[in-house]
């Protein structure tokens, strides 16, 4: 499986482990990024399983989710 195949690729070679799914235009969207946060990847998997690495980069941080409810 080509997605098995990347998603331990990038464990292997960067420490990368996913953080978010989703689904746009009926494909899978999932979000990897190292521990550290040194990486981090964006990868794309049709419903056929193939994977395409869209984008990575560097400095990953991760942001507090919005507050839910009216404005004050």
């Amino acid at each position: 499986n080509p997605r098995d195949y990347l998603m331990a690729w990038l464990q292997e070679t960067f420490d990368e482990a996913p953080i978010g799914i989703g689904v746009a235009n009926g494909k899978l969207v999932e979000l990897l990024t190292s521990e550290d946060g040194v990486t981090w990847t964006l990868i794309i998997t049709s419903p056929d399983g193939v994977s395409c690495l869209m984008v990575g980069g560097e400095a990953w941080r991760q942001l507090r989710p919005p507050l839910k409810g009216p404005a004050v």
